[in-house]
């Protein structure tokens, strides 16, 4: 039962709901769910000013958490005392004018959650929800309750960053790595027009990203892959599975010392992807249209089950798509699966690649992309993301089991959470709430003070909108304490771009090189701030030059909180710390040192790779390389082995060895050089039988995989996009599925005989008639049933001589259409007219017929008082009637 001063409250805040977006209470009331009637940004925006007038310090995010009018009321009762409530309902509202205000716009389109709601003119301030999500304000360590995880080994590729060394120095030298579209990807004639964000049928206005080189290259002989297969293989599934030998070669993974992890079925070992765009399928149809009938791959199961098959894993294996936050989901997963028992060690990666036009067109359609090519991540410049590329695998054990086998350990996930928004104000609107709960379960697992955290690597798209929401959410949990230290906030994605499933993997990868190096990388692109942030008032700030990441002040390790969201709503977070101390043990074993490889080209680059390692290698950690050669990796037919005491020594006989030179003068210890020459000879040598105690692995020269081309047959042409002429604008046509335009001379008795108060206006049946019309061409059919029609306004014609411009916007949804028609006026005028739901129906019903509407008329009717009926309403008739 509501108190008569919430009801009080409930009216105002419809009155007030009413006057924003036109809607009366026909259309709703309080209980009515704001996705019902199909609220978008601009709505959100101009109905939370309206509120801010009335009460102060309103976050300019908070309607997002609310689900109806109820859910205001019951926010604003909370947060604000009785006197500012009267106060507010002792006002007169002013009333909004008609052409300035943002209009509903319906459910089946709703804008995507990373896109800029409107100019920023200026924000309410930006204040903790505490009285909504009091309980996570501030976490006191509790003992964790599904214990931790070891990140093992990684691997990765990035923009300008064939490897992980190179990915940190680009970061620390605050690199921005976003180039334009390469050459040989697709031509940027007939596919880019520039355009300041607005869509263009057909075309991208966007020409940039973050892009890795050679993607057409594949190692296939290695993994034993025909080369027609590779060629029809996914690249993405291709630089996994090379990324995925790597990062078992960084955890020490591929030799016997991992032979507690092997069964009958093969290792226990799982593999858990993440994976969202799925483009090179489409490079098959242009292909057909030549006469070339093979079917380029595009299978996301196979990426995951692809890397078991050729590594003999035989844990879970399997691939998840949830768009943006697909690689956090995938490491959720796996964590989820080592502490369950269902494997004892699992890789956690993703991949992202452009390799047709179409993605960035259907993301210019939805105003995703940056008109200005960059993630301006918490920067007032933000204008939507620019696509990046890459691919990252960690390798994961339960932090007691790694302890245990002697593993190199390079951080500790502390805990992983997932949820999701729920039903909020549109499919890819996000949710304060529900990112603030997802942040405080993750952190009420992982056992935590929030005050330890001491880094916070952002989903950070660049928008102006979805980075308040994330840095209020960040709030709730993290902010909310007087005392707390300074935290830094930060995006990869203003280095490299927005990975989209990945760029969960390249947000770990880089928080786990900056717990390493105990620096904080700076973020780029966030100057001016964003407004809406109001850093001030929280404990986060954007660093923007490399920086020191000092110790917790109160003990404890380095911690770092990473978030991921998905544009269907599903989010991610994980809690991650840098690795505990491990105490180097004594053991003594052989300084021999194999290096091997499928074929002798393979071998010399090696031995390359391997000069160039040791020179970066602290020589103390020499033994240590030894012994992850001999028991961490694989040896293959194509040897050489090194014995040597000293990195000095090694570099002299690597160099010997490289120049051709077969004989070199032998070491202090003829063992050594006689078990170095068994190695030679291709005998198999039990080397942990060799060792008295086993040191900790060291990271070791990688694999050099062969660069050898895999791609389909060229092209006589680019692939195919729509012609201008197939996308050029003609009068009463429909130019895409989405838009159909329509100009009413002003002279057109369609609107001059159609006068209410002497005003000549649009009949409400010309709104069915074009709307049916243009969702019937979509659905391609004219048999069509319409439901859900809503009249919001009128479209009156002005005083002047111009025409009537409408617009309607046509969608697919489900089986039908959702439509809304709006009027083009000038710059800022633009308003919704009506909006209805249209659906094909299952056959064309017959015409009416005329004599049987005639006959069924059977009751007179006086013309004069016809007449008066409709002069009553200020009707004008044009026509007399017949009798």
């Amino acid at each position: 039962m509501k108190s008569s001063e919430t009801e009080i409250l409930v009216g105002f805040l419809l009155s007030l709901f009413s006057d924003v977006t036109g809607l009366t209470s026909e259309h709703f009331d309080e209980t009515t769910h704001f996705d019902e009637i199909g609220l978008q940004s601009l709505s959100v925006v101009a109905f939370t000013r309206r509120l801010g007038s009335f009460f102060p310090n309103l976050p300019p995010t908070f309607l997002y958490d609310c689900g109806n009018i109820s859910d205001v009321a019951v926010y604003l009762e909370t947060r604000y005392d009785a006197a500012t409530i009267d106060a507010a309902l002792g006002a007169q509202p002013p009333k909004t004018t008609v052409p300035d205000a943002p209009q509903v716009t319906p459910k089946a389109a709703p804008e995507p959650s990373d896109q800029p709601a409107t100019a920023d003119t200026g924000w309410p301030e930006l204040t903790p929800l505490d009285a909504t999500l009091g309980a996570l304000q501030h976490f006191e360590s509790q003992p964790s309750a599904t214990g931790d995880i070891a990140v093992i080994g990684m691997q990765g590729r990035f923009p300008d960053a064939p490897d992980l060394e190179s990915f940190w120095t680009n970061l620390a030298s605050g690199v921005d790595s976003v180039r334009e579209i390469p050459e040989d990807r697709w031509p940027l004639e007939g596919f880019f027009r520039a355009s300041e964000g607005q869509r263009i049928p057909g075309r991208s206005y966007s020409k940039w990203g973050g892009f890795l080189s050679g993607i057409d290259c594949f190692d296939a002989q290695f993994f034993g892959v025909a080369a027609r297969e590779a060629a029809l293989t996914d690249p993405q599934e291709r630089l996994l599975l090379e990324c995925a030998w790597h990062a078992m070669e960084s955890a020490a993974l591929l030799g016997n010392r991992a032979e507690g992890l092997k069964t009958p079925e093969g290792s226990d070992i799982g593999v858990f992807v993440g994976l969202t765009t799925n483009s090179y399928s489409l490079l098959g149809p242009d292909r057909w249209r030549e006469g070339d009938p093979e079917i380029p791959a595009s299978m996301p199961w196979s990426a995951a089950n692809r890397i078991s098959y050729c590594l003999d894993l035989a844990g879970p294996s399997l691939t998840v798509d949830t768009a943006c936050s697909s690689s956090l989901v995938a490491l959720h997963l796996a964590a989820e699966s080592l502490l369950g028992g269902e494997c004892r060690a699992a890789l956690a990666g993703a991949a992202n690649l452009y390799v047709h036009p179409a993605k960035y067109v259907q993301l210019c359609q939805q105003q995703m992309l940056s008109p200005t090519g960059r993630c301006h991540s918490f920067g007032a410049d933000a204008d939507g993301f620019a696509p990046g590329e890459g691919v990252g695998v960690v390798v994961l054990k339960r932090l007691a089991d790694a302890q245990a086998d002697g593993d190199r350990i390079l951080a500790v996930i502390k805990a992983t959470a997932v949820n999701h928004n729920g039903r909020s104000n549109g499919y890819t609107v996000p949710k304060t709430r529900a990112q603030a709960k997802l942040v405080g379960d993750a952190l009420r697992k992982a056992g935590l003070p929030s005050e330890r955290i001491g880094f916070i690597e952002a989903h950070g798209t660049g928008t102006k909108l979805g980075d308040p929401i994330e840095v209020a959410g960040l709030t709730e949990v993290l902010g909310g304490k007087d005392d707390a230290p300074a935290c830094p906030i930060a995006s990869v994605k203003s280095n490299i771009g927005h990975l989209e499933s990945a760029a969960g993997m390249a947000s770990l990868i880089k928080t786990i090189l900056q717990l390493q190096h105990g620096q904080i990388a700076p973020s780029l692109h966030a100057t001016p701030r964003n407004p809406a942030l109001e850093l001030d008032r929280t404990r986060f700030f954007v660093p923007e030059e490399m920086q020191p990441w000092p110790e917790p002040a109160g003990g404890g390790l380095r911690a770092a909180g990473i978030s991921s969201f998905g544009a269907g709503g599903t989010n991610g977070h994980v809690i991650v710390e840098e690795a505990p101390q491990q105490t180097l043990t004594a053991a003594e074993g052989p300084m021999v040192f194999p290096l091997s490889a499928r074929n002798p080209e393979r071998l010399r680059t090696l031995m390359e790779t391997a000069l160039a390692h040791l020179a970066r290698l602290p020589e103390p950690d020499l033994p240590r390389l030894g012994y992850t050669l001999q028991c961490g990796l694989r040896h293959f037919e194509h040897r050489i082995c090194l014995v040597g005491s000293t990195k000095a020594e090694l570099e002299a006989r690597l160099r010997n060895a490289m120049s051709g030179t077969t004989e070199s003068a032998p070491s202090s210890d003829p063992g050594l050089d006689a078990l170095a020459k068994s190695y030679m000879d291709g005998e198999t040598i039990a080397w942990r039988d060799l060792w008295r105690g086993e040191p900790i692995p060291v990271e070791p020269p990688h694999y050099p995989f062969a660069r050898e081309r895999h791609w389909l047959k060229p092209l006589s042409s680019a692939p195919a996009l729509p012609t201008e002429a197939e996308i050029a604008i003609h009068p009463h046509e429909v130019p895409t599925l989405e838009e159909h335009f329509i100009s009413i001379p002003h002279e057109s008795s369609l609107v001059s005989e159609h006068r209410i108060g002497d005003c000549p206006v649009v009949p409400g049946t010309a709104y069915i008639a074009h709307c049916l019309d243009a969702a019937g061409k979509v659905l391609e059919t004219s048999s069509v049933t319409l439901q859900g029609l809503r009249w919001l306004r009128p479209v009156k014609a002005g005083k002047t001589a111009a025409d009537l411009g409408l617009r309607i916007l046509c969608s697919h949804q489900d089986d039908g259409a959702a439509v809304e028609l709006e009027d083009i006026g000038a710059p800022g005028e633009t308003c919704f007219r009506c909006d209805a739901r249209i659906d094909a129906a299952p056959s064309a019903s017959a015409a009416p017929s005329l004599a049987e509407a005639r006959d069924a008329c059977t009751e007179p009717f006086d013309p004069e008082i016809c007449y008066a009926r409709f002069e009553a309403p200020a009707w004008s008739t044009a026509h007399a009637i017949v009798h």
